[in-house]
């Protein structure tokens, strides 16, 4: 993953720990208004909130999964942010 610095003005006031990633082209993202290119914006200290979007990572691969559900894999965070990009996306 590579570092993205967000200034904290334009977090939500209550996010604790505050990690990102880019999303990558998968299958469930146009489900939740998420492109490739976007940038996901999560709080890795906010537990699983049922209907909520979290962000899942698989051990044995740099991959992140969102989903609103539980999966077997490791919590890496809920999501509190998604930067998205009309047009040209400078990260993909």
């Amino acid at each position: 993953m590579t570092d993205i610095n967000v200034p904290t003005s334009l977090l939500p006031k209550d996010v604790r720990h505050p990690a990102a990633f880019i999303a990558a082209k998968n299958p469930d993202l146009p489900d939740y208004g998420i492109s490739t290119g976007d940038i996901v914006l999560v709080d890795q200290d906010a537990d699983f909130a049922t209907g909520e979007l979290s962000v899942y990572k698989y051990t044995r691969s740099p991959i992140y999964r969102i989903s609103n559900r539980k999966r077997k894999a490791e919590h890496f965070g809920k999501v509190v942010m998604v930067i998205h990009y009309y047009g040209n996306r400078p990260l993909i």
